[in-house]
């Protein structure tokens, strides 16, 4: 790796046969496969993935080959990241981040990390299905609005399922290793996939088949033939009631009586106790916490057993929340708390939450809850009075 005025650069090289000027120019197109040998099949998508990866982080490519030489890819980086668009998400849940040091990076408006997973803001979907028309069709409806990933069976889905950890996965039932339904009950029994949607596809149109879908935890079941624009409708509906449910965890550690009466309790959610379980332990590894300006968001991944990755498409998957997001939200919750039993000053309450900062901790508090500390102490005495 190399430093280019305001770029990076990274090279890979090799000493093979080189690449000719006719086929340079078709290098990055996907399916394209230059390859001769049939006991080395090639599918021709690695490259056109590498440049899509490239474009995402706003990276240019330069290659150059001779042949019988061999040939150098160079990937171009730029520094900073004044040259990203409004589409793309800052976070900084791929580091260390103290309590501290996130006060320090807000109220200082220090850059973050870049979450790649994040740029182009689209909902992620798995396809899997082992039908190739059929798959290549149920892409092109979703792939403008949509990232979509394919797989050809239930076995290469799960796979991918571990590896993506999408928004939602579209799956048909009859497929040959692992079928729609075992795949279902593959992501809902695994803890890291166990939150993703999951609308099951299939021409079986009788009863129990359906309730053994719905059985497994399927969010959404569409019978084939079907129309696009009802396909499309469906998935919308999917993803509306991501949004109610990930409401529902949220309000897991709502207690306030303000969030109370402000929230839309709701008691029919089709929640996962999986995924309730392990909210409760996120929470609790918060709570014993508090008051903890060293600590550390990192370590959650490391008490679920999970890769940082992985985790922050959980808790984002599972609450509409980054880590670091969700942990000040715990914080602020507890904070409420404090503050209506009273006798506690807000630089007090502040402290022990772990904020050491007293005016972002209002700034966050006022995020929460539309008012200020204070005003929230003074509501909460009114309603005793009331009462």
């Amino acid at each position: 790796m190399s430093h280019v005025n305001d770029e990076v650069a990274l090279q890979v090289r090799d000493t093979g046969i080189g690449i000719n000027k006719e086929r340079m120019g078709r290098l990055f197109r996907r399916f394209e496969s230059f390859n001769e040998d049939p006991s080395k099949p090639s599918t021709g998508i690695g490259l056109s993935i590498v440049k899509e990866m490239a474009e995402k982080h706003r990276a240019r490519i330069e290659v150059e080959s001779e042949e019988n030489r061999g040939s150098r890819f160079t990937v171009f980086f730029k520094k900073g990241i004044s040259h990203f668009g409004t589409d793309v998400t800052i976070d900084d849940t791929f580091r260390a981040v103290t309590i501290d040091e996130m006060q320090r990076e807000d109220l200082n408006e220090q850059t973050p990390l870049l979450l790649a997973e994040e740029i182009n803001g689209h909902p992620t979907v798995l396809l899997v299905e082992d039908d190739d028309d059929l798959r290549q069709f149920i892409r092109s409806i979703l792939e403008d609005e949509y990232e979509v990933h394919e797989a050809s069976n239930g076995k290469e889905g799960f796979e991918k399922a571990l590896d993506l950890i999408p928004d939602f996965i579209v799956s048909d039932i009859m497929m040959p290793e692992v079928d729609g339904i075992e795949l279902l009950e593959k992501v809902r029994t695994n803890i890291h996939t166990s939150h993703i949607l999951f609308l099951l596809l299939t021409a079986k149109t009788t009863l129990d088949s359906k309730l053994e879908g719905f059985g497994q935890g399927a969010d959404e079941y569409i019978t084939k033939p079907f129309s696009v624009s009802y396909f499309k409708a469906r998935v919308k509906n999917l993803l509306q009631r991501r949004s109610e449910l990930q409401r529902y965890y949220r309000d897991r550690t709502n207690s306030s009586p303000v969030v109370m009466s402000r929230a839309r309790q709701t008691t029919d959610v089709p929640f996962n106790e999986k995924d309730l379980a392990f909210i409760r332990t996120v929470n609790e590894f918060i709570e014993s916490r508090l008051g903890n300006s060293d600590f550390v968001i990192e370590d959650m991944a490391v008490e679920m057993g999970m890769s940082r990755t992985v985790f922050f498409k959980k808790m984002k998957g599972l609450t509409g929340l980054a880590p670091i997001e969700y942990v000040r939200d715990v914080l602020m919750q507890h904070a409420s708390e404090l503050l209506a039993k009273g006798g506690y000053a807000i630089k007090e309450v502040s402290y022990m939450v772990g904020m050491n900062d007293a005016k972002y901790f209002t700034k966050c508090f006022k995020k929460k809850f539309n008012m200020t500390p204070s005003e929230y102490k003074s509501f909460y005495s009114r309603e005793k009075i009331v009462k």
